[in-house]
């Protein structure tokens, strides 16, 4: 959960509308797990924060998330 709001936190700071995968893993301590991050990830899709462009691609990995991601302001404002 730590994680996840360390996420929130800087999404809601964040300027542009969309982020890249890799700049969501750097806000990550080097000890988390690709899991837990993918977890995490999947559930900010569920609450429609993250929504994926499609046409940028998945990263290729056992469970694949997607290279990029729009950034749902009013839904992530809503979380507050």
């Amino acid at each position: 959960m730590l994680i996840e709001n360390t996420i929130l936190d800087y999404l809601k700071t964040y300027k542009k509308g969309t982020i890249s995968l890799s700049q969501l893993e750097n806000l990550l301590p080097g000890k988390e797990s690709y899991d837990n991050f993918t977890s995490i990830i999947r559930g900010l899709e569920d609450k429609k924060i993250l929504k994926p462009v499609k046409s940028h691609g998945t990263n290729g990995k056992s469970i694949p998330l997607h290279n990029t991601y729009r950034i749902i302001k009013s839904n992530l404002r809503a979380t507050i």
